[in-house]
């Protein structure tokens, strides 16, 4: 593990800054215990904003940390949360000051099975394979969850995808979005059949396309808003650790579609609940 230090003048200029030099603290215990099995970048920025972010690009692997999120957190914090980052699926105990990484071996099917059983869910759940982590509600019933998501996420984070899809499943999102999609295609066929002029028929069919989208969208955030209050409830209830969502959202930071509300967003309501 490198550090690369895109630090103000001020921080560069001063080797004893104390947040720069708290992150090469952190990088130099991760590096005597388990960092130099893992070729990751972790870049230092100056952004006063709260920023940690992990992307994946050209096979390289980048952590980048922003000197809000240094002052906000402790250096226990950025340590485990750089574990969580190389190591999902891991568990880490201190025992006399050395860390032991301790890999979690069960299947998928397993790790399902666990989930179901302690968040009480009956609902089928399906994966499948692909290499991106992904996981939705169909209007079935069912719950879908990628191979990606269950190897690179641990147990919370996927304990907390699978909650939040039950929640959409119990308030009939898909039913919701479906009915907005229906109503507009019915009112664009009602105007098209209409005895209008072309140009006001296409005029209208326009209007009514973006109410349709706009509607789709609001709806479409808010569902995932309600469903991710849901899921941290449902994982409190059973009495799993409710840390799952914010951790998904700090790893996925901003990576949704525009039909879900900013990550950060997302992150602060969690936080509350």
């Amino acid at each position: 593990m490198k550090l690369i230090d895109r630090s103000c003048g001020e921080c560069k200029q001063n080797y004893n800054c104390e947040y720069l030099a708290s992150l090469r603290r952190v990088v130099a215990r991760i590096n005597q215990d388990v960092g130099r099995y893992y070729s990751w970048s972790i870049y230092f920025g100056t952004d006063d904003e709260y920023k940690l972010v992990h992307t994946y690009c050209s096979g390289e692997n980048f952590i980048t940390i922003s000197c809000g999120a240094v002052k906000k957190m402790t250096e226990e914090d950025i340590f485990q949360t750089f574990i969580e980052f190389m190591c999902p699926n891991t568990s880490i105990s201190d025992d006399n000051e050395n860390i032991i990484i301790e890999s979690e071996t069960t299947s998928h099917e397993e790790k399902i099975e666990k989930i179901k059983k302690a968040l009480k869910i009956d609902n089928p759940i399906n994966i499948f394979s692909s290499g991106v982590v992904n996981g939705f509600a169909d209007i079935n019933g069912i719950i879908n969850i990628s191979s990606a998501a269950l190897d690179d996420l641990d147990f919370n984070e996927i304990a907390f995808i699978i909650a939040h899809e039950k929640a959409h499943i119990d308030n009939n999102d898909n039913k919701k979005k479906s009915n907005i999609i229906n109503a507009v295609q019915n009112t664009a066929k009602e105007i098209l059949d209409s005895d209008q002029g072309l140009l006001s028929k296409l005029a209208d069919v326009a209007k009514v396309s973006a109410i349709g989208y706009a509607s789709f969208v609001v709806q479409s955030q808010a569902a995932e808003i309600a469903a991710d209050v849901q899921a941290k409830k449902m994982l409190r209830e059973a009495n799993l650790s409710a840390d799952g969502g914010e951790k998904l959202m700090r790893r996925f930071n901003n990576g949704f579609s525009f039909t879900h509300p900013s990550s950060n967003l997302r992150n602060a309501i969690i936080k509350k609940i």
